[in-house]
């Protein structure tokens, strides 16, 4: 059964699909917004031709529609979507350009922040760790997967500079955030739990572990 949202909502992309999606974009009041959630919906894809269209979609917000409440959640799936693929100096922008946007458009923020002080951490770049660290200080972490990553951040750097006991005590707590299977919102039982790959937990075991 097709539901009346499927046109934006859904992971389906191919020619027709597209151009239905044109057709309602054009009557659509709130432009932006339909963009933007089928622009996240499809860059998440496995699917490299699907995933590049998420990438047109949310490009064409930030260029065509910037003033959109949640323009910024755009340049931080852009941002996701770059570091995925390795391409780490184009993340890093985009995070950037989400941070600029919260300061543009206030009242609407996302994890750019706490992203960004990761994707400094995780490659490398120990120039700007005192940025990063001013980031992590100053961050403010509800849901269980924000502490995940200001854990996992501060655990990269500190083992970078040689600091295997912070290290440890770090990769302790981002650990624990992990295994935390505590609901915060009762009726979203899924919201805020830390989802992240094998190879990153195996990197937090060995650091907890002092390796």
């Amino acid at each position: 059964m097709t539901s009346r949202t499927d046109w934006y909502s859904s992971p389906d992309w191919d020619p027709a699909t597209e151009d239905a999606f044109d057709a309602k974009l054009k009557r659509a009041r709130n432009k932006g917004e339909y963009l933007r959630v089928k622009g996240a919906t499809l860059i998440r894809q496995k699917d490299q031709r699907v995933r590049d269209a998420g990438r047109r979609l949310l490009r064409r917000l930030v260029d065509e529609y910037p003033d959109t409440l949640t323009v910024s959640w755009a340049y931080e799936f852009l941002g996701e979507a770059d570091e995925v693929e390795g391409l780490y100096r184009e993340a890093e922008v985009r995070y950037r350009e989400a941070r600029a946007a919260y300061g543009r458009i206030p009242g609407v923020r996302g994890y750019a922040e706490v992203k960004l002080a990761n994707l400094i951490a995780r490659t490398r770049q120990r120039p700007k760790y005192a940025e990063a660290e001013a980031i992590l200080d100053a961050y403010r972490p509800l849901w269980k997967i924000e502490h995940f990553w200001v854990h996992l951040a501060r655990a990269r750097i500190a083992a970078d500079r040689g600091d295997a006991v912070t290290a440890a005590a770090q990769a302790r707590l981002a650990l624990a955030a992990e295994a935390d299977t505590t609901r915060q919102a009762p009726r979203h039982p899924d919201v805020g739990h830390v989802r992240t790959d094998e190879s990153t937990l195996d990197e937090l075991r060995a650091l907890a572990r002092g390796a």
